[in-house]
């Protein structure tokens, strides 16, 4: 099974730690985000990052809409457009992550 650093349960291990929590209510995810795959890469040049499309979500990633507004939490300005070129926020919610779906 998963270990959390000694943890049975994110849950458990975000009580102890007080990480993926937000005003004291659980906001981390433990799941398969549903990339395209595959994660394998021998790019080299910066300037084609852009093509790494292994690493977009698919259309029903169970992370859509899941990420937080950080613009609207902690007044961080959001870019306008994700890793991929789409706009960065294009539902309920941003996801997280450099991919938005669409």
């Amino acid at each position: 099974g998963i270990s959390f650093r000694g943890h049975r349960s994110l849950q458990e291990w975000a009580n102890a730690s007080g990480q993926e929590k937000l005003d004291g209510r659980l906001v981390g995810l433990f799941t398969d985000p549903m990339l395209a795959g595959p994660l394998t890469t021998s790019l080299t040049d910066p300037y084609q990052l852009h093509s790494l499309a292994g690493f977009r979500l698919q259309p029903n990633s169970p992370l859509r809409d899941k990420g937080l507004d950080l613009q609207a939490l902690f007044q961080i300005k959001r870019p306008p457009l994700d890793f991929y070129g789409n706009p960065s926020l294009s539902g309920t919610a941003p996801e997280p992550g450099v991919h938005e779906l669409k």
